[in-house]
């Protein structure tokens, strides 16, 4: 894509490759937020704004209108093999924002832009921080993208509605009594309400669609899951003991809120009674919690127009994105639209020990923002 000179292009995949060399972890993004920083003082005449844990940059403009925002997420995940590395390609989405940057320096800009550049998305904390922005800044409008392997390189990925779903994850723990592996009569053991509990939510493990269905005495609107991530009991190896703590941890999805928080209910409602029946004590504890991120109907149809007249390829899904993203929280608060862009076809998928963001998608990813700024 001839859309940036070789030599902007050369500078922004040297500072890809930068951010892939330094990854960090949600809320350990110290080194990264630097070099965007000083990247962006070096090469830009930006207002730049740090707030301890995330900042933004803008191109302000003397208007009455609001400012668009861009954001893009700049956390790494961990390896298989234990150390940080950016398996979601979020050092080139950074890379795709800083580049909007540089390129509309040029440009005489009707309205102010916005350069959000987040951390924690990978645990859903980032954007709640980000939300301060709002009330710091006049905002019309907000816009984001992530790459996705499996579809055409630089092919933009768009939907009405629901992109991605919302998740949660949730730790039951059950408390009872130790004994003697010889006495268990003695003690309360949480191993059988645990087991209980993870049977009944068997058939939410597998997925079958975006349909209506019903489970247990619940109708839910579309898709809704419930993954086992992990259980504990006791400690391994130690056969002289009938253990008193366990606990079960569950990533739970739906397409929409609502039936996220009646799955939710439900979970702890048969915790409740599984634990009174098992004389046990319950606790619960919810992490990485995410809303769907829904893109509204005419936004949506605009942004498509924007690009199909600037010639980008379009791929409209026919169902959600079943992974979460917290740019819904945006969302919640303003006007915005979420939308993909193809990392190619034998791109290895998000997350997996050799995924490497393609520098090829960096011009299309710039080019789609850039559409949007310009009409």
């Amino acid at each position: 894509m001839k859309f940036i000179d070789q030599s902007l292009l050369q500078k922004l995949t040297q500072l890809r490759h930068n951010l892939k060399d330094i990854p960090e972890l949600s809320g350990k993004e110290f080194k990264t937020r630097a070099l965007l920083i000083k990247f962006l003082k070096q090469n830009t005449n930006l207002e730049i704004h740090d707030l301890g844990t995330w900042f933004y940059a803008i191109q302000r403009v003397n208007s009455s209108r609001g400012a668009i925002v861009f954001r893009a997420d700049h956390d790494a995940i961990l390896h298989p093999d234990g150390y940080p590395f950016h398996g979601c390609g979020h050092d080139g989405h950074s890379t795709i924002l800083a580049g909007l940057a540089l390129l509309l320096q040029k440009e005489k800009l009707e309205q102010s832009i916005i350069f959000l550049f987040q951390p924690s998305e990978e645990n859903g904390q980032g954007a709640k921080q980000c939300l301060k922005l709002f009330d710091l800044e006049n905002v019309e409008r907000i816009y984001g993208l992530h790459n996705f392997p499996g579809f055409e390189l630089g092919h933009i990925i768009t939907r009405v509605g629901t992109f991605m779903c919302a998740s949660l994850g949730l730790t039951v723990r059950f408390t009872g009594h130790q004994t003697h592996a010889a006495t268990p009569e003695k003690g309360t053991n949480p191993a059988f309400a645990i087991s209980q509990l993870t049977q009944m939510l068997e058939p939410l493990s597998y997925f079958n669609g975006f349909e209506s269905f019903k489970w247990k005495d619940l109708t839910f609107s579309s898709m809704v899951l419930a993954t086992v991530v992990s259980i504990q009991v006791g400690q391994a190896n130690h056969f002289g003991i009938s253990p008193s703590n366990g606990s079960l941890q569950l990533t739970l999805r739906a397409e929409k809120q609502q039936d996220l928080s009646k799955l939710l209910t439900k979970i702890k409602e048969t915790s409740l009674q599984l634990a009174k029946q098992y004389n046990l004590t319950l606790q619960f504890e919810v992490n990485d919690e995410f809303v769907e991120t829904t893109n509204p109907e005419s936004l949506t149809h605009h942004v498509n127009t924007i690009f199909s007249n600037d010639g980008l390829h379009i791929h409209e899904l026919v169902e959600p994105f079943r992974p979460s993203e917290d740019f819904g929280y945006y969302q919640l608060e303003k006007p915005g639209v979420f939308f993909g862009i193809g990392s190619g076809l034998q791109t290895p998928p998000l997350h997996s020990h050799d995924y490497v963001f393609p520098d090829e998608i960096i011009p299309y990813g710039i080019r789609a923002f850039y559409s949007i700024v310009m009409n």
